[in-house]
């Protein structure tokens, strides 16, 4: 029979280890470069425009390309290279905009074999 685990409904809830541990992941996590948190600020805001959110992703090069290279592949299975970063936006939405932001720095994280946690 498996164990039920309790999922905490609020920090109070939490023990004291594991706020540590908590606060362990929180300091091992590095800021995010200024554009990758423009683009996550911008891509959550419902009145920014395609045109002002490429703006900002064209400041960031290795971003860009991860857009690029996601909405060529055969996951969209377009029949035509598409290269124009405004058309890319608005072809997967800002919502997708913004969990790649979000996903670029984590796994840049786990590229470079950097730790989140050490017990």
């Amino acid at each position: 029979m498996s164990e039920i685990v309790r999922t905490p409904k609020s920090l109070g809830d939490l023990s004291p280890e594991t706020i540590k541990i908590i606060e362990n992941v929180l300091e091992k996590i590095h800021q995010l470069p200024i554009s990758i948190r423009k683009i996550i600020e911008m891509a959550s805001d419902m009145d920014i425009r395609a045109k002002e959110l490429t703006e900002v992703a064209l400041t960031d090069p290795v971003f860009s390309s991860k857009i690029l290279t996601l909405i060529n592949s055969a996951y969209y299975g377009l029949n035509r290279r598409i290269d124009d970063l405004r058309v890319v936006i608005v072809l997967i939405d800002f919502n997708a905009v913004h969990n790649i932001a979000i996903q670029n720095r984590f796994l840049k994280i786990f590229e470079t074999g950097e730790t989140l946690l050490e017990c």
